[in-house]
């Protein structure tokens, strides 16, 4: 998928997740140039993690849209 154009790699999923799968995922998308995303997943039954608790970092966020492929969020202003 990186070769046909995938952007990032989602590596900081629910803190559920071992360090050691979360550590794979990290090197994986620095060996494939893909951008490490985090998540905001929500569903399911686990609520134990809070929503947003593993949000992309601010540099990976700029990254993302540095790249042709992503536009900025619409933000209401009301």
């Amino acid at each position: 998928m990186a070769a046909a154009g995938l952007d990032g790699l989602e590596v900081r999923p629910l803190l559920t997740i071992p360090f050691a799968d979360r550590a794979h995922l990290s090197g994986v998308a620095a060996n494939l140039g893909l951008i490490p995303l985090g998540s905001s997943d929500y569903h399911g039954r686990n609520k134990a993690v809070r929503m947003g608790a593993c949000t992309t970092s601010p540099e990976a966020y700029a990254d993302l849209l540095a790249r042709n492929t992503a536009s900025s969020p619409i933000v209401s202003t009301t």
